[in-house]
């Protein structure tokens, strides 16, 4: 019997070990924050030693790309009108990261800055699936602290890869 893919919105779960799930990028993206849909709260909670971050409280994490450490922050945001958590990967203040993500992912960047110069309501963009890519969070063995790859447009065989290169 063969195990279906978890999806849900833009996020998946291949099975590929230690990967705690895969992003497609969006606006936000490049601009301030990851949210990280109910459905994969719980490959957050397993990958930090099952710690559950209470709403209205956020914790400092570390996103590590290419061997270089990226302050951000796993945020479970108090909204109201929502009955269950809404958790984010904020790094508004992490220019540096900004700018990897803009730089390595640039054919969907470069994408965004198009649409949102002759559309209004740039929170409507959709990136198409055949230049779309993807961020990918694995399980380092230590609780808030993340390896990401980086899926650029000309590199979709990764998608189907297990593990890219293994960061110590």
């Amino acid at each position: 019997m063969v195990k279906e893919m978890k999806k849900s919105y833009s996020w998946t779960k291949p099975n590929i070990p230690k990967l705690i799930g895969r992003k497609k990028v969006d606006l936000s993206t490049f601009e301030y924050a990851i949210h990280i849909p109910r459905d994969f709260i719980v490959d957050f909670v397993q990958a930090n030693d099952g710690f559950h971050l209470e709403r209205g409280n956020r914790i400092e994490i570390v996103l590590m790309h290419d061997g270089i450490l990226y302050k951000a922050f796993l945020h479970n945001v108090n909204q109201q009108k929502n009955e269950g958590d809404v958790l984010q990967i904020r790094y508004d203040n992490s220019e540096e990261l900004k700018q990897v993500l803009r730089e390595r992912l640039n054919r969907s960047y470069s994408y965004i800055q198009e649409q949102k110069a002759i559309k209004e309501d740039s929170a409507r963009i959709k990136i198409p699936n055949e230049i779309a890519e993807y961020v990918d969070f694995y399980d380092t063995g230590k609780p808030f602290e993340y390896r990401i790859e980086l899926i650029t447009a000309g590199n979709k065989e990764a998608l189907t890869t297990t593990g890219f290169h293994q960061e110590k």
